[in-house]
């Protein structure tokens, strides 16, 4: 490997691996008692991040490199190209983020994965989530600075999954009384600051103007796709959609039609 290439390695490592709970779905397992930073400003600067990091990506000689390696550049060019894209687009006159309320996924997620798929001892884990929980209430706060009329849907959803955190949390608490966690009382008091700022964060959160308005437009949407690595056209996919469903019910009806006969069932019953 060359030592351009691995200083890039360790550079994308980094980048691919400074948000909490990115550092947790790749079974790292330090820098995980803190929730991610879901203002703005740290979305424009990962931004900024990728958008450096994919120039350099691009300007690796392919030849020092092994099949391999170039295989590995090729991904985490892609993944740069759909990150940057990912920040940057904008419909409805904003950028995503500013219409997609999603703390409780970015609260919850990570809880939940400490909770029941972390190999590490009870206690590292506990310490995790009791920091994780304190840091809600300035998380939300953040959340909601970034909050421009954010999309209808998607605020019911979000009430939705944040409701059913006070679950999760209690769940929690009797894990660590089970355990006989030393710093309980230390995360009961977490999760009672936790809970009271969830519940003021639902209120102010459906107080904001909202839009049902959902239309990215061709080349937004042409490009999300292709930075997924799918090299169809939008049309040749909708006739992917369209054929097998076409394929699909035909299948279905054949079936109906063989149970009817062979059940003896009136002619008119449906699936």
């Amino acid at each position: 490997m060359s030592a351009i290439f691995e200083t890039f390695v360790s550079d994308f490592h980094t980048h691919a691996t400074r948000d909490a709970n990115a550092r947790l779905i790749c079974g790292l397992a330090d820098g995980l008692g803190v929730l991610p930073d879901p203002s703005e400003k740290a979305a424009q600067a990962q931004c900024q991040s990728a958008l450096a990091l994919l120039e350099r990506a691009r300007g690796i000689a392919r030849e020092t490199l092994s099949f391999d390696e170039g295989l590995d550049l090729d991904l985490a060019i892609l993944m740069l190209e759909s990150e940057s894209h990912d920040y940057s687009y904008r419909f409805n006159g904003r950028s995503k983020r500013a219409q997609m309320p999603k703390a409780g996924d970015d609260i919850g997620d990570g809880i939940f994965l400490l909770f029941i798929n972390d190999p590490r001892p009870a206690t590292a884990r506990l310490d995790d989530i009791t920091g994780r929980l304190q840091s809600v209430p300035g998380f939300l706060d953040a959340m909601l600075a970034r909050l421009d009329t954010p999309l209808a849907r998607l605020v019911s959803m979000e009430v939705e999954t944040v409701t059913g955190l006070p679950s999760l949390f209690a769940t929690i608490e009797a894990w660590a009384l089970e355990c006989g966690y030393a710093r309980v009382a230390e995360l009961q008091a977490a999760r009672v600051a936790a809970e009271a700022a969830l519940l003021s964060y639902l209120g102010k959160l459906q107080a904001l103007p909202t839009t049902t308005q959902l239309h990215l437009g061709y080349p937004i949407a042409r490009e999300i796709v292709a930075l997924k690595g799918i090299d169809k056209s939008l049309e040749e996919l909708h006739q992917i959609a369209r054929d097998f469903l076409r394929e699909t019910s035909a299948t279905i009806e054949e079936l109906r039609a063989r149970l009817v006969a062979k059940y003896e069932l009136a002619p008119e019953t449906s699936t």
